[in-house]
């Protein structure tokens, strides 16, 4: 139907409405449809069903005759069901279904610069969010994140927990505007250690001249040369071809033991998060009233523990499920762990040299040192 007859038809709708609303009261406002039902679809689904084409802000915003929600997408590696759940679900009860999340395919999983391919969708408007790692941001020259990333800083879900509910990340979220975009806010991830492929990574010596895959980070990379390593960057599918080592989390080690003939991860010594970003195209963010943008920012902030609790539970669950098959959950003895720790120091020396990244990296040793140890068990009964 043409644009100017839908305006026509919601206009003869609504005087309908008006002059027989007041004597059968059947008229009903919102996005409820005439039975009753709810157009938007279930508000309590378990998961957020991946969309097969990208609807703008923009476009929603345009379709104004329209009563329904304004559509935002949202794109990222691996958007699928459970990647943005809590978010997604916060957002929908915070605007009380006036937004709406779009979660996009993943176009870009299989490219060795993926995350620098998301990071251009976004600036040029083809997507309207994007939730990406932190650490891509250095390679598009941002490093604001850096300290979030850093190796061997936080080294559990409690202390990110607490770094995201400190607001530690609104100075880096600020500063991406010269980048095109708006910082929403920070979210948790996964947290990685190293997967020993031939052998358990318990000493330094155990990588030393080895070569040892990371996810493109420059962080990454510098910490797997300062523990004397040869970095080699992989992309997600995490090939173990030509790798002594790899970075890994324990449920993506869980998912690959199948397919991979490791050996051990080492689990008391967390290299870094996945911590995660997102952004609006700063465009698409101007079109949003400033109550909508509150709703993405506390969506975030409402959403980061639920996901915290969802990624322990995760965590919990491949510890067993490796138990199970069986695989050796290594720990390494607390001398050599301080070893390992202080073999990264001249990189965080090195991040420290911006003011900004040094008062961060004070803040989030200071979370570490009051904040408890996690209660995951990451070892197989003995």
């Amino acid at each position: 139907m043409p644009a100017a007859d839908g305006v026509r038809r919601s206009a003869l709708v609504a005087i309908a409405c008006a002059i027989v609303g007041g004597l059968l009261g059947s008229c009903t406002s919102g996005n409820s449809t005439l039975d009753g039902s709810n157009s938007s679809g279930p508000a309590g689904s378990s998961s957020v069903p991946v969309q097969a084409a990208s609807t703008t802000v923009e476009a929603s915003a345009a379709g104004s005759a329209s009563a329904g929600p304004k559509v935002i997408s949202l794109a990222g590696h691996d958007m699928g069901p459970g990647e943005a759940d809590e978010f997604v679900e916060a957002v929908d009860q915070l605007s009380h279904g006036s937004l709406k999340i779009s979660l996009q395919p993943d176009l870009h999983g299989a490219d060795l610069d993926y995350q620098e391919e998301y990071i251009q969708d976004v600036q040029s408007g083809k997507y309207d969010l994007l939730l990406v790692p932190a650490r891509a941001w250095h390679l598009v020259g941002y490093n604001g994140f850096d300290p979030f990333v850093a190796p061997f800083l936080i080294e559990s879900f409690g202390v990110e927990q607490a770094v995201l509910e400190s607001g530690l990340g609104t100075s880096a979220l600020d500063g991406l505007a010269p980048y095109g975009v708006h910082g929403i806010g920070l979210m948790p991830g996964v947290l990685r250690h190293p997967l020993g492929i031939f052998k358990p990574v318990l000493t330094l010596s155990d990588i030393a001249g080895k070569t040892f895959g990371v996810y493109p980070s420059p962080i990454a990379d510098q910490a797997v040369m300062a523990m004397g390593a040869a970095p080699k960057t992989i992309p997600p599918s995490f090939p173990a071809s030509g790798l002594d080592v790899g970075e890994q989390d324990l449920g993506g080690a869980a998912e690959l033991v199948w397919d991979v003939n490791s050996t051990a991860i080492t689990t008391n010594l967390t290299l870094w998060p996945r911590m995660q970003t997102l952004v609006m195209n700063a465009a698409s963010y101007g079109t949003l009233t400033p109550d909508e943008q509150e709703v993405l920012r506390q969506a975030v902030a409402n959403s980061n523990p639920a996901k915290i609790d969802a990624l322990r539970a995760a965590e919990q669950k491949a510890v067993t499920d490796l138990c199970d098959f069986p695989y050796q959950l290594a720990q390494a003895t607390e001398t050599d762990r301080a070893a390992f720790v202080n073999s990264v120091q001249p990189v965080l020396a090195t991040i420290e040299s911006d003011p900004a990244s040094a008062s961060a990296i004070a803040a989030i040793r200071d979370s570490a040192a009051k904040t408890p140890a996690d209660d995951i068990v990451r070892t197989c009964p003995s």
